[in-house]
């Protein structure tokens, strides 16, 4: 660990300014959203109801700004006149008020009325949709043409004028997205094509559409889909594009094929293209990140005569499995913030599960992790996006609350969110389809009736998808199983209740969500085969955290001591399998690696760059080095900090694994031991008495730590230890420390500081040790 992290804090804003100015000047926004008066529907006037406030943000996660110019479009119902709105100026993100002008017309010919409305009717009140997106501001009204008997045909389309957009656009060329979510409904009121004609000044007609046939019940659920601009009749898109404009001006055109259907729209963007050449493809392999929720480290057929999991032993045979394989925290959130920012729970500072439980917490600082904006941090999706990758998130995420950045992926550099959300554990919605719509992205469509398979035919269509368009992606595909409550899986828990109980595992209810786990991660490595790109495709197997022992007795992690919550390696010791191209197969590894060594990996395995300022703040270590030759290599310790009570009768603590060794301190009995985990890898012989020259200098390794990061620490009786050499005391040591130092020595005086060979004196054999402290800054 640097010891420049203690100016973590600056760095980090310092890099989100930065990243925000980056993102400015790479390409000018032009961004309009047509939004409803409430007066038709709910019978009081409240068209902000229906605006972003200019703290939103939206859009696709190429596009997506705050700077959203709100065109109030009337009450909901038909429109009259020769105009929808009046003539008007509209403002891009960088602050310009006449970036463009806007204008409405009916097309010649044509009758004057249109239609405006609502995507679903629980948007006709004066509130958003309720599910905790922003966006919902973007979809919940529209505009929309009013056909003979309602059939979208040509008679009452209307036309936007936009005009004006000056060089900023021209010069390099646009891109126009089109936003339509006109209906939303059941597949019986199909056919709700929205056609769009877009006409560029001296240019040629471009015609694009979005659909909603078969489309999910109810209102805009987060999910951002891009139209095949094919209708189908059989797909779901809400949003298209039309690229590489260049005139200043062009009219757009709504219309619907008929069949019962209107075409509408919701808005747009106009999105200038960057100056700079366009980034090329990806010549690196496909990413697939398997993330696993509660999964013990002896969780699979390898270790357990009673679990059944084909597939993660299929992948073995394919690629290396570690068995030194750790989480960055005993319990969920930290862990997935280290394997989306390559940071120690300390650094960014997502130190317990989200929300957290407070009657049972307590720290100097009690993080408010509802507040928590990951966007401060440049994540590995914003690496692998940036560097061309199309990038999903499927399943569990739980970063954030309702309402916060941080609770949805599409904040963090994903272009897809499918089922991903707020929610930690789902409870029945495991076999209850009916809650899916909890979910974002979620495809109803799909005929699954349990929650893992259905997000395992999700990432079928996904990879089946970028395929088809010869795109080079990387999924970061996590489970809701196999955290508890169980519910079992339908198609497995016969099996398991007619085998006979192992020596440590025989919950079959448990086993059958295992089962149902591996299933996922076999259709994943199906859809690869069938698809041809196995052997261009990274895929890593990890789990979040150990198994759960406490307070409920769910698995087993034998022979490691505890579970979850707890600072045992039953806590933090997973199962890991890395496979992919170059990587030899069927190896087993003894190379210790935590989640956040993952960020750097993926980067390393992907010749991707990232950013250079972020890779300065990671303490994850890549070991792709040993995925190219499988030999172990020594790694610096790995240190964890969890200055919480836990659920799971553990904590709060610190824990430092340097080789054989590990050490624990917990911090509110003072309680130390130390244990050799090769030796005694269920942590039963405390060493404390037998190496106490060790576990102090890897008390002193933790507490530095501690203080090099800033960390929040345990409220009660905890304090660091004093920093060796500082015997001034100003938080280094340096050259103002050399004359209190003499001084000492030439005393005989004892100082704890000044021990720095940590013999219980203060005498001349210190001063070499002091030297070194001196030379490398503490």
């Amino acid at each position: 660990m640097s010891k420049q992290i203690w100016s973590f804090g600056l760095i980090a804003i310092f890099l989100a300014f930065q990243m925000t100015c980056n993102s400015e000047s790479v390409a000018q926004i032009v961004s309009v959203n047509f939004h409803a008066d409430d007066l038709g529907d709910a019978g009081s006037s409240n068209p902000a109801a229906h605006m972003f406030d200019g703290t939103e943000p939206a859009g696709i996660t190429s596009a997506r700004t705050t700077a959203w110019n709100n065109i109030l479009i009337g009450n909901g119902g038909a429109g009259s006149g020769a105009t929808i709105f009046a003539t008007q100026s509209l403002s891009d993100d960088s602050g310009n008020s006449s970036a463009a002008v806007i204008s409405s017309t009916l097309t010649a010919g044509t009758s004057s009325s249109w239609f405006i409305g609502y995507a679903a009717s629980n948007a006709a009140s004066e509130e958003e949709l309720n599910n905790g997106l922003s966006d919902d501001n973007l979809f919940n009204s529209y505009l929309a043409l009013n056909g003979p008997n309602g059939d979208g045909s040509p008679q009452d389309n209307f036309v936007l004028d936009v005009s004006g957009l000056g060089a900023e656009f021209t010069t390099n060329g646009y891109d126009l997205i089109i936003y339509s979510d006109t209906d939303r409904g059941p597949a019986s009121n199909s056919d709700r094509t929205s056609v769009f004609t877009v006409t560029p000044s001296g240019g040629s007609t471009v015609s694009v559409l979005t659909e909603d046939d078969g489309s999910v019940d109810g209102v805009f659920n987060g999910s951002y889909i891009l139209s095949d601009n094919s209708d189908t009749n059989d797909t779901f898109s809400n949003y298209t594009v039309v690229s590489n404009l260049t005139a200043a001006s062009f009219s757009l055109e709504i219309t619907s094929p008929g069949g019962g259907g209107r075409g509408g729209i919701s808005g747009f963007q106009i999105v200038a293209n960057d100056e700079t050449d366009p980034t090329p493809p990806p010549s690196g392999p496909n990413v697939v990140l398997f993330v696993v929720d509660d999964m013990g480290w002896s969780d699979w057929e390898r270790r357990s005569d009673f679990y059944i999991t084909p597939n993660m032993t299929r992948l073995a045979a394919r690629g290396m499995e570690f068995t030194n394989g750790y989480s960055s925290c005993s319990v969920c959130s930290p862990t997935r913030a280290s394997l989306m920012t390559g940071l120690s729970p300390a650094v960014h500072r997502i130190t317990k599960w989200i929300p957290g439980n407070p009657a049972n917490e307590q720290t100097n600082d009690d993080e408010p992790l509802s507040d928590f904006n990951l966007d401060q941090f440049y994540t590995i999706a914003n690496a692998m996006s940036d560097a061309g990758y199309r990038t999903a998130h499927l399943g569990k995420w739980h970063l954030g609350q309702p309402g916060n950045v941080s609770a949805d992926p599409l904040n963090f550099g994903f272009d897809f969110n499918i089922g991903g959300s707020h929610i930690g554990g789902p409870g029945g919605a495991f076999d209850n389809p009916g809650t899916y719509e909890n979910y974002p992205g979620m495809d109803a469509s799909i005929d699954e009736n349990y929650l893992t398979d259905h997000l395992g035919v999700e990432a079928e269509n996904f990879i089946n998808s970028r395929v088809d368009a010869g795109e080079k992606f990387f999924m970061n595909f996590n489970t809701y199983a196999v955290h508890t409550p169980i519910i079992a899986h339908p198609d497995h828990i016969n099996e398991f209740n007619n085998l006979p109980p192992g020596a440590i595992h025989d919950n079959a209810g448990y086993a059958s969500m295992l089962r149902g786990m591996d299933k996922a991660l076999g259709t994943i490595l199906d859809t690869l085969e069938d698809r041809g790109i196995m052997d261009e495709t990274v895929i890593i197997f990890v789990s979040d955290h150990g198994g759960h022992t406490t307070p409920q007795q769910v698995t087993s992690n034998f022979p490691l001591r505890g579970g979850k919550g707890q600072q045992w390696e039953g806590g933090h010791r997973v199962p890991l399998i890395v496979a992919g191209p170059g990587i030899p197969e069927g190896v087993v590894s003894e190379h210790q690696s935590i989640s956040h060594d993952l960020y750097p990996t993926i980067l390393d395995l992907a010749g991707v760059e990232g950013d250079p300022d972020h890779n300065q703040l990671m303490d994850g270590v890549s070991f792709a080095d040993v995925l190219v030759d499988s030999a172990s290599t020594e790694r610096d310790s790995m240190i964890w900090h969890f200055p919480h009570e836990s659920n799971h009768s553990g904590g709060p603590y610190g824990v430092v694994v340097n080789g054989d060794y590990k050490f624990i301190e917990v911090y509110d009995t003072g309680q130390q031991l130390l244990f050799n985990i090769a030796q005694d890898v269920g942590e039963q012989d405390n060493l404390i008495n037998d190496l106490p020259d060790m576990a102090l200098s890897l008390r002193m390794e933790l507490h530095n730590y501690l203080r090099d990061t800033d960390a929040v620490l345990w409220a009660g009786n905890f304090e660091l230890l004093p920093l060796l050499g500082d015997v001034n005391c100003d938080g280094t040591v340096n050259l103002l420390d050399v004359q209190p130092f003499v001084d000492l020595v030439s005393s005989g005086v004892f100082d704890e500081k000044a021990d720095t060979n940590q013999d219980g004196f203060v005498n001349l054999l210190d001063v070499q040790s002091f030297i070194a402290l001196l030379v490398s800054g503490g």
